[in-house]
């Protein structure tokens, strides 16, 4: 994928833009606290954004190799796998979520991990981005 290409950078913008929305100006801590709801929507909402951009990916690959992404072929194409990664964890997470009633202390990690996946997706699409992880 070109991200240089501003069709292309949408997906990474909002990336970019969540997770400095959720730090504070130090980035030493969450300027938000998110609810139970809250995360498990935000969750929700960047597994459907991962979604397109899967599916922007299988179609950039099919008009430059000639072919689709196929469960024989996908491995060939890593970013496809890597996003499929996520989409996998973060299923896992919101299955998490929505079993039982979270604590605080839950819920903050439930948003450092939230945190964790933009930092890995936007580094990996992005190396140049250089987001510091949070801890």
């Amino acid at each position: 994928m070109n991200y240089e290409d501003p069709r292309d950078k949408e997906f990474i913008i909002k990336l970019v833009q969540e997770y400095i929305d959720l730090q504070d100006q130090r980035g030493e801590g969450f300027s938000i606290i998110y609810t139970q709801d809250r995360i498990k929507k935000q969750f929700e909402s960047l597994n459907n954004q991962i979604k397109k951009e899967i599916k922007r990916i299988a179609k950039h690959h099919k008009e430059e190799k000639g072919k689709e992404l196929t469960i024989y072929n996908c491995f060939d194409c890593y970013l496809y796998t890597f996003l499929y990664d996520k989409i996998i964890t973060i299923n896992n997470y919101v299955e998490k979520i929505k079993s039982k009633k979270l604590i605080k202390r839950e819920i903050l990690d439930y948003q450092k991990d939230y945190l964790r996946i933009i930092w890995y997706i936007s580094n990996y699409i992005k190396p140049e981005a250089k987001l510091l992880q949070y801890d």
